[in-house]
């Protein structure tokens, strides 16, 4: 009987760290969206201003038309 207690204790215990992990990774989730969303924010003002200046950055190609 005593470890079928255990056993029981062990998995509520496994549980509760994978209920913890799990908020966790929903937060690290939440954060690398936000992350995500920032970056194709800075590249669409970013393209905005090359756009207005009539520059092409570093790595793209050049309109030929």
């Amino acid at each position: 009987m005593q470890v079928i207690r255990a056993l029981r204790d062990t998995q509520l215990e496994h549980g509760k760290a994978l209920e913890a992990h799990t908020k966790t990774l929903q937060e690290h989730g939440k954060l690398l969206g936000a992350l995500v969303s920032g970056q194709v924010a800075m590249m669409e003002q970013l393209q905005a201003i090359t756009d207005h200046l009539g520059v092409t950055p570093p790595g793209q190609p050049r309109d030929q038309g």
